[in-house]
């Protein structure tokens, strides 16, 4: 009887400290980029880029290529990822240097293109880019966004704790209402 009231005293403690947690989640997000319809003769006409992204909504963060897998580009770059949290939902893709805006600097090899709503329904916003092999900056008239999410959620710990709990609650019961049977032969 000890054990079961332990059991279950932990369990509300278990409940309880999942009540507290927020509602942040890890986003698995693939997206395949085509922008093009650029604003002068731009060197490279479409620009496709398929790229994957795996990290946590509950903050926000500076550009960082960790949870950044490039599947494809055909843009000379680096590339690189912020995430903003909360209302805007978005992400910046970029060669590293754009945190909250978006653009390129002629002369440099620069690309800066936006995500938003990126946990819910993913919508793309401008795509710049510029090289430095050709001055000028380039602006895409048409940009297409293909998103997926991806990947089997990852349960979060209480949840985990719960389950287990709840099977150790259910052995218990199971343990303490052994019935014996007898056989008798006449």
């Amino acid at each position: 009887m000890r054990i079961v009231r332990n059991m279950a005293i932990g369990l509300g403690m278990v409940i309880a400290a999942s009540a507290a947690t927020a509602d942040a989640a890890i986003v698995n997000l693939r997206v395949k980029i085509t922008a093009s319809d650029f604003s002068g003769a731009a060197p490279v006409n479409p620009v496709l880029g398929d790229f994957t992204f795996s990290f946590d909504n509950a903050a926000s963060f500076d550009p960082t290529d960790i949870g950044l897998t490039i599947n494809s580009f055909n843009l000379p770059h680096g590339v690189k990822f912020s995430y903003i949290a909360g209302a805007p939902d978005l992400i910046f893709l970029s060669d590293g240097e754009y945190l909250e805006g978006c653009g390129a600097t002629s002369g440099l090899n620069k690309f800066c293109t936006s995500i938003s709503k990126v946990s819910t329904a993913p919508k793309i916003g401008s795509f710049y880019y510029s090289t430095a092999a050709t001055p000028g900056i380039w602006e895409a008239s048409t940009i297409e966004l293909e998103a997926a999410f991806g990947g089997a959620a990852v349960p979060e710990p209480t949840t985990w704790a719960m389950m287990i709990g709840g099977f150790a609650m259910i052995g218990a019961a199971i343990r303490r209402r052994r019935i014996s049977t007898k056989i008798s032969f006449a």
